[in-house]
């Protein structure tokens, strides 16, 4: 889910993801970019728009709609009346979540006016003293529109075949392309679950944006040595899974850029963030002038990073072999359909025991202050639900 374009995003993720971006982090990621001073200059007056959610999306929708049927009705006389399958639809077919409300339109001016522009003229040679005219969506191999245009003594039943351009490349077929990937995004998904203890909110092998499928995880907000390393362990995750079982020789090549993100992350673990057995920066030469860099430690450091990644490999073989079963299960199940849900996958894994943990509080690190504290035999007291209710 790092295309900007992704319709499968989902609306309600991407939207609680938006919720997290404060003034510290734009300034923080302006950095990257800009001096300081040059980011004074912006000052802490920002306004900050988050991303839509399902229920906005929907509720453009169906304003949109309503001002259409106002329309019809004003300029023909007759009453059109979707049901909830156009608004399904038209949902499907308009959202983009990363792209904001802007498809919608360009969506409505295929979907809707299109095709009420032959029905109206359909209607007034068919059945001219209709009052109502009923609308709704069947999908299938051949979609349609279906309007049924009622009259007091008569009824016609129009049908136009509906070209849709999202929903039809979501869709299973079957194929060896969705095998393939669905073996990838299982293995992704086993390695979330059973070394990260996170479910991951929905995993997909057949999606209507360029990546052939994802799993969609949200780790905890503090990221820790342990998350990281699994984290290398997870983009992995896909290519053993192929090569598990499919054979070496049979595994894809659309691993790119998990290979490019574990590496990333174990030389960041090693030169950034002093994982490894030193407790300094190492730098690339010339990007950071309060880092060390010297040929032998940047040697050094690389070594590392790749023990890291070797380390990490032989664990998630270790660890998908362990689960071959769970493994093929998930597989065989986003072989025939084109997704699973979070809640389908949590009932799935029951049967193998996973231990999943809250992202909000994934690392219990409260627990262990007051652990510490009794062991101690020093006082630990809860805090009071004045501060609490103060604070929030």
């Amino acid at each position: 889910m790092t295309h900007s374009s992704d319709p499968d995003a989902d609306a309600d993720l991407f939207h609680e993801h938006s919720l997290k971006i404060s003034v510290p982090k734009m300034k923080e990621a302006l950095s990257t970019r800009y001096r300081m001073e040059q980011i004074g200059r912006l000052g802490n007056n920002h306004i900050i728009y988050p991303a839509l959610s399902k229920e906005t999306y929907s509720e453009i929708i169906e304003r949109y709609l309503e001002q259409r049927l106002e329309d019809f009705k004003e300029s023909f006389g007759m009453e059109l009346v979707p049901d909830e399958s156009i608004k399904e639809i038209l949902y499907k077919e308009a959202v983009f979540p990363t792209q904001g409300a802007r498809p919608i339109l360009s969506t409505f001016n295929t979907l809707v006016d299109a095709y009420v522009a032959k029905l109206v003229n359909d209607v007034i040679f068919g059945n001219e003293e209709a009052t109502v005219v009923k609308w709704t969506y069947r999908g299938g191999e051949e979609p349609v529109y279906i309007f049924k245009a009622i009259a007091p003594n008569k009824e016609i039943t129009l049908e136009y075949p509906v070209k849709l351009t999202l929903e039809n490349l979501r869709k299973s077929d079957f194929s060896e392309a969705q095998a393939s990937c669905a073996v990838h995004e299982a293995g992704h998904a086993i390695i979330s679950i059973m070394k990260n203890k996170l479910m991951p909110q929905e995993v997909k092998s057949r999606t209507a944006s360029i990546a052939e499928g994802f799993c969609y995880v949200q780790p905890p907000d503090i990221i820790t040595k342990e998350l990281l390393y699994g984290d290398i362990m997870l983009c992995l995750g896909g290519l053993e899974a192929e090569k598990l079982i499919f054979g070496p020789d049979n595994m894809g090549v659309g691993g790119t850029s998990d290979l490019a993100r574990a590496t990333k992350t174990a030389a960041a673990m090693v030169k950034t963030y002093g994982m490894a057995s030193h407790m300094h920066q190492i730098s690339v030469q010339g990007l950071s002038p309060n880092a060390v860099y010297n040929d032998d430690s940047n040697y050094t450091a690389e070594e590392w990073a790749i023990k890291l990644v070797k380390q990490a490999q032989e664990d998630t073989v270790k660890m998908l072999e362990e689960n071959k079963k769970f493994l093929l299960e998930l597989s065989h199940h986003l072989s025939i359909f084109p997704s699973i849900s979070a809640e389908e996958l949590t009932k799935m894994s029951e049967k193998y025991k996973p231990e999943i943990k809250s992202k909000d509080k994934y690392h219990g690190y409260k627990d262990m202050i007051k652990k510490q504290m009794e062991e101690l035999e020093m006082d630990y007291s809860e805090i009071p639900d004045e501060i609490i209710n103060k604070s929030t």
